[in-house]
């Protein structure tokens, strides 16, 4: 985007340039800085959502071998709770879950 917004400044040279345009140029200026923001934005909501299902699949994960190392009656009876709101899903009680 850089280059694009060099090439757009080089496009006029401001001691002959007209105040259109300069003002054109400071669109296309602006143009340009609004793409390299929505961008970046796209990028970020990108890396977000990698790293929230990364982690939603890293406590999927623990909690299947928590699971697997419970007796049944311990598992059903932590459900219990969780459902009944007596222990949060915060927890590592509740991320065995």
């Amino acid at each position: 985007m850089r280059a694009q917004l060099n090439e757009a400044e080089l496009e006029v040279d401001s001691e002959k340039a007209s105040y259109k345009q300069r003002l054109e140029v400071l669109q296309q200026q602006q143009e340009l800085i609004e793409d390299e923001e929505e961008q970046e934005q796209k990028e970020e909501d990108s890396r977000r959502a990698r790293r929230e299902a990364s982690e939603r699949s890293k406590r999927e994960e623990e909690a299947r071998m928590a699971e697997s190392l419970l007796p049944d009656s311990e598992v059903g009876f932590l459900w219990f709770l969780l459902s009944r709101g007596t222990i949060t899903n915060q927890g590592p009680m509740a991320a065995a879950l």
